[in-house]
Order: C-alpha cells, then sequence, then structure tokens
C-alpha cells in the first residue's frame, strides 16, 4: 500500500493533493475511477509540530499503513544538492523554511529538522578513530559539555530521529521511502548512505517540483509536477497534466529521479 505523510503546516495545495493522492476528495476519486485507490491508505498522517518527535510519529504511523511492500510518500519539506557533490544533499522536513542552505552552526541550522551529509555519514568509521565515528565524538562532546554542545545535540537528535524511522520502515516491511522535493536525487551518495541506515529504498527527485493550485478545477485542487513543465501543460511528455492531481512524476525514470537501495 502507499501512504502519505505531510506537515500540518505545509502550504494548503500540498495538503490539498495530500488528500487527493488518498482518495479523500470525494470530487477528484469520481474524477478518477480508474485509479487504484484501494491500494492507498486514506488515512494521511500528518506531522503535527516542529520536533523530532512529530516527524516520527507521522512516518511511523505512514509506515504502519503501508506495510510490507509499501511505500511512505513524503509530500512536504524541501530538498537541495550542493551542485557536482554526489555526497552533498540535504533534506529538511520543515515546510515553512524554503532554505537549504543548512549547517550545524548557530548560523545556519534554523530548526535542527534536516539530514545533510554529516548525519548520513554519522556511522561511518574514522580511520584511527577514538571514538571511532561521528556519533561517538558528538555524544563525548555532549556529555562532556565541550564546544556549542547544544548544536551538536540537535545533530545527534537528527541522526536518532533517522535511526528510528529506519527501524518503522524495516519493522512494517516498507519498500521506499519517497520525498517528493526537491533535487535532493542530485547526491546519489547521500540517498544511498541513507537507504543503509534506513534498510529501504530512498527514492528522489534530481529536479525542481512544484505543488500548485489547479486552477482549470478551481479552489482546493492542486498538481504535483517537475518545475520545468509549468508552462508545458498538456504536452507530451510533460508532468503537468491532469493526472498530477493524483500521481506524482515518475520516480523510477532515471533522467528525473534517483532511487537508492538498501
Amino acid at each position: 500500500m502507499k501512504s502519505v505523510v505531510v506537515h500540518a503546516s505545509s502550504k494548503p495545495v500540498e495538503l490539498d493533493w495530500a488528500n487527493q493522492f488518498a482518495g479523500l476528495d470525494a470530487q477528484v476519486k469520481a474524477q478518477f475511477s480508474a485509479v487504484d485507490f484501494a491500494s492507498r491508505s486514506t488515512v494521511v498522517s500528518k506531522i503535527t509540530g516542529f520536533t523530532w518527535t512529530d516527524v516520527v510519529a507521522a512516518v511511523t504511523a505512514a509506515a504502519k499503513a503501508a506495510g510490507t511492500g509499501g511505500v511512505v510518500i513524503v509530500v512536504s519539506g524541501h530538498g537541495g544538492a550542493v551542485p557536482g557533490n554526489p555526497d552533498g544533499g540535504v533534506l529538511n522536513w520543515d515546510p515553512t523554511d524554503a532554505d537549504v542552505d543548512l549547517n550545524w552552526d548557530r548560523q545556519k541550522i534554523r530548526k535542527g529538522l534536516f539530514w545533510d551529509d554529516m548525519v548520513a555519514r554519522y556511522l561511518d568509521p574514522i580511520p584511527l578513530g577514538n571514538p571511532p565515528n561521528q556519533k561517538g565524538i558528538d555524544e563525548k562532546n555532549i556529555k562532556e559539555k565541550r564546544g556549542d554542545f547544544q548544536i551538536t545535540q540537535k545533530r545527534h537528535e537528527a541522526f536518532e530521529a533517522l535511526d528510528q524511522i529506519g527501524q518503522a520502515l524495516r519493522a512494517n516491511g516498507v519498500k521506499r521511502l519517497t520525498f517528493t522535493s526537491c533535487t535532493a536525487g542530485r547526491a546519489p551518495n547521500f540517498l544511498k548512505r541513507l537507504a543503509k541506515i534506513c534498510g529501504t529504498e530512498i527514492a528522489c527527485f534530481n529536479q525542481k517540483t512544484r505543488v500548485f493550485n489547479d486552477v482549470n478545477a478551481g479552489a482546493g485542487k492542486s498538481r504535483l509536477i517537475l518545475d520545468v513543465d509549468t508552462a508545458r501543460e498538456g504536452l507530451a511528455g510533460s508532468s503537468n497534466i491532469l493526472s498530477a492531481r493524483v500521481f506524482s512524476p515518475d520516480l523510477d525514470n532515471s533522467s528525473i529521479a534517483f532511487v537508492a537501495k538498501p
């Protein structure tokens, strides 16, 4: 089964699209009667606040709804990648912050609800390291209150959330965790590390995406498309088509997305 996660503070168009995908918009569901809505969870899992506890709870609920072989789809937040750097990805769970220029310092941390290359490498062995990895280093500095340990604590919490989400996905047999946000698919090594930690596929677009109000249908209806197709409505090969109300662009199309294997 496919299940959707969205932040409660997301833009209305993202909340609308999540409901449309789940078959909760009666008008859209009737319009797309050929879609197998029975294979989609009718419960949209909402992230209710701005803590990792909120994020983990929503993804865990979605994982239970998706079940064995299922897909969990995150339709809020932001993604990014450092140009030309296959390791330099970021996934920001905060939908109210469009900035993905994030780092673990006071100037760029924002709410700290993001995963970056450092979090993805948290367990990577450090040659001759003592402690042997970044997790151990951070835990030592937190315990001894060294440096800006409050920021270090937030990074530790980001990894703990990643680990807990991975546990939930594995426990429920979920096949894939999908992010519909922008461009993180340009950092394949970053996604591979996340997939290894989570024990499931991680899929992201390598292009900018857009969710917008479908003016052809009036208020309260939206489409999820590739940003490049904004002015290409209905054209051959464009993602900006009527079915974008209930489908995302194809994440298995390697020209527009990347799927990391565990």
